[in-house]
C-alpha cells in the first residue's frame, strides 16, 4: 500500500516534471534534469534491480548520455540516449535478461505497454482515495436535469434574442477557458503519460516473469559436449562428416583467394605514392572501400555457419580451426588495407562523417574477428557473439556521442593543408549550426584552401548568414531549460560580433 502511494506520487511528479520542463522547449539542460529525476525513481521504487550490474552500467550510461546532449547537442547522443533508455529498461524490468540487443527490444515493449498499467495504478490509487459509489451516484442525478435544462435553453434562445445573446456569450466564455487545453497540449499531455508510464511502471509481477525473447533472437545456450561423450547416430555422422568437408573445401578455397587479394592490396595500397598516384587512388577508395567491407561481414557470418551445432564437438577439426585462424588473421589484414584506403583519402580530402564512420567500423570488425576467433578456439555459442559485439558497438557509440564531430571535423579541415580539395560547401551548408562560430573565425581561410565542390564568396557568406539566423530563432523560442553549450558558444560569438560592430 505505501509503494503503491509512493509510485503514484511519482508518477504524478513525474508527469508535471515532464510537461513543465519540455512543453515548447528542446533537448537540452531538461533531459539532464528529467533523468536526474526518474533514473533514481527508478531504483527508489524497484530495489531488486539495484545490485544488477547491467543495470547500473546502463544507468549511469544514459545519465552520461544527457550530459553529452548538454554538451554536444548532437543528433547521435540524443538517439543513443532513447537508445540508452530503452536497454536500461529492458534490463530494469527483465532483468533476467542477458543480452544487450534483447533487452532494448524488451524496453520497446515496456514503452508500448507500460501506459496502459499506468493508468491501471493511478485509477487503483484513485479509487482508494474516492468514495466513488457516491460520486458516480451525483453523476447521475445530474446528468439528467442538466441535460433538460439544456434542451429549454436551446429552445428559450431560439425564440428570444435576448436571452440567445445571454447564451451566445455564456457559451463563448466557456469555449475560451477550453481553448487554454489546445489539442497540441492534450496531445503532449497524453505523450507524456506514455513516456512517465513507460520508465516508472514495471510489468505485473515482473521479478517473478521470465522474459519473452522475440523469435527472431531467442538464442539457447547448449551445453558443451566432452569430446569422450560425442556419440551421434551413423547418419548424423555422415552428415557431419560431409558438412566438415564443404566447410574445409571452401575455407582452403577462400584462404587461396583472400592470399592473392591481400598481396594485391599490400603491393598497390600499402606501397603506393599518393603523390603519384592521386587519380587512381581517389576512384580505388571509393569503389573498393564499401565492397571490402561486406565482404568482411560476409566472411564473419561465413565462420559462424562452418562452426555451428556440433562442428565444434567434431573430434577431427582441428585443420578446420587452423583454416579459420588463417581466414580471421587474413581478414583482419583485409582491414587495415580498407584502413589505409580511408586514411589517405583523408590525408587528401580532410575529415567527413563517412570517413569517421568507417574508422569507427574498422575498429569494431577487428574486435569482432578477436570474438570470433575466441568463439572457435574456446567453442562459444552465437550468444556469445551477439552479446559482445552489441555490447562492443554501444560503447562505441557511446564514446562517440562525447565528441563534438561538427566542431572537430571543421576545425581539422580548416587547420591543414590537404594535398586536395576539401568540400567546404557541406562544412558550410550541411553541418549543423554549431560550426557556425569556427567557420566565421576562420572566413579568412576559405579563399586559400582549394574547394570541390566549388563554392563562390557570396555562397559561403549566404550560408553563415542562415546559420546565423537559425541560431538566433532558435534561441527567440526558447527558454534556459533548452541551454545546450554549442548554442550557447555559438549566441555569444554572435552577440559579441554584434558589439563589435556597434562600437
Amino acid at each position: 500500500m505505501k509503494n503503491q502511494q509512493h509510485l503514484i506520487a511519482i508518477i504524478i511528479l513525474g508527469l508535471i516534471l515532464f510537461n513543465v520542463t519540455f512543453w515548447k522547449e528542446g533537448m537540452g539542460l531538461n533531459v539532464l534534469i528529467f533523468t536526474a529525476f526518474t533514473v533514481p525513481a527508478l531504483f527508489y521504487l524497484y530495489p531488486v534491480i539495484r545490485k544488477n550490474k547491467m543495470v547500473q552500467f546502463f544507468g549511469l550510461s544514459t545519465f552520461i548520455l544527457a550530459v553529452f546532449i548538454v554538451i554536444n547537442h548532437s543528433l547521435l547522443s540524443m538517439v543513443m540516449y532513447f537508445v540508452s533508455y530503452f536497454i536500461l529498461l529492458g534490463f530494469s524490468f527483465y532483468y533476467h535478461e542477458h543480452q544487450t540487443l534483447n533487452a532494448g527490444l524488451q524496453g520497446i515493449k515496456q514503452l508500448i505497454f507500460g501506459p496502459f498499467r499506468n493508468i491501471g495504478i493511478l485509477s487503483d490509487g484513485l479509487r482508494e482515495q474516492l468514495p466513488f459509489n457516491r460520486f458516480f451516484y451525483y453523476i447521475k442525478i445530474t446528468i439528467v436535469p442538466l441535460a433538460i435544462v439544456l434542451l429549454f435553453l436551446f429552445l428559450y434562445s431560439a425564440a428570444n434574442e435576448i436571452v440567445a445573446s445571454y447564451t451566445d456569450h455564456f457559451f463563448k466564455y466557456i469555449g475560451n477557458v477550453f481553448k487554454t487545453l489546445s489539442t497540441e497540449r492534450i496531445l503532449f499531455f497524453a505523450f507524456s503519460f506514455l513516456c512517465v508510464g513507460a520508465i516508472l511502471v514495471a510489468p505485473r509481477n515482473f521479478e517473478k516473469a521470465i522474459q519473452s525473447i522475440p523469435p527472431l533472437f531467442k538464442i539457447i545456450e547448449r551445453k558443451k559436449k566432452k569430446r569422450g561423450d560425442f556419440k551421434p547416430h551413423q547418419n548424423g555422422m555422415v552428415n557431419l562428416k560431409k558438412e566438415f568437408r564443404i566447410a574445409q573445401i571452401s575455407l582452403i578455397g577462400l584462404n587461396v583467394l583472400i592470399f592473392f587479394v591481400n598481396a594485391i592490396d599490400i603491393s598497390t595500397v600499402w606501397m603506393v605514392n599518393p603523390a603519384a598516384e592521386q587519380i587512381h587512388l581517389k576512384t580505388f577508395v571509393h569503389q573498393g572501400t564499401y565492397i571490402l567491407i561486406i565482404s568482411i561481414l560476409i566472411a564473419m557470418s561465413l565462420v559462424v555457419v562452418f562452426f555451428r551445432k556440433n562442428i565444434n564437438f567434431f573430434p577431427k577439426n582441428k585443420s578446420l580451426k587452423v583454416l579459420s585462424y588463417a581466414w580471421i588473421i587474413q581478414n583482419a589484414v583485409m582491414v587495415i588495407s580498407v584502413f589505409i584506403r580511408n586514411y589517405t583519402y583523408i590525408q587528401w580530402h580532410g575529415l567527413a562523417y563517412k570517413r569517421i564512420g568507417v574508422i569507427v567500423f574498422l575498429l569494431l570488425t577487428l574486435f569482432g574477428l578477436f570474438t570470433m576467433y575466441q568463439k572457435v578456439l574456446l567453442k562459444h555459442s552465437l550468444k556469445y557473439l551477439i552479446s559482445r559485439n552489441s555490447l562492443a558497438v554501444y560503447l562505441a557509440l557511446l564514446i562517440c556521442c562525447g565528441i563534438n564531430w561538427d566542431v572537430v571535423i571543421t576545425k581539422y579541415n580548416l587547420g591543414k593543408h590537404f594535398l586536395g580539395e576539401v568540400d567546404i560547401r557541406h562544412m558550410v551548408y550541411n553541418m549543423s549550426h554549431k560550426n557556425y562560430y569556427i567557420l566565421k573565425s576562420n572566413d579568412d581561410k576559405f579563399t586559400d584552401i582549394p574547394a570541390y565542390p566549388i563554392i563562390r564568396e557570396d555562397q559561403i557568406i549566404d550560408g553563415l548568414k542562415n546559420k546565423q539566423s537559425r541560431i538566433m530563432t532558435w534561441h527567440e523560442n526558447r527558454t534556459w531549460l533548452s541551454w545546450n553549450l554549442p548554442d550557447w558558444k555559438n549566441k555569444a560569438f554572435i552577440e559579441n560580433e554584434i558589439k563589435g560592430i556597434n562600437d
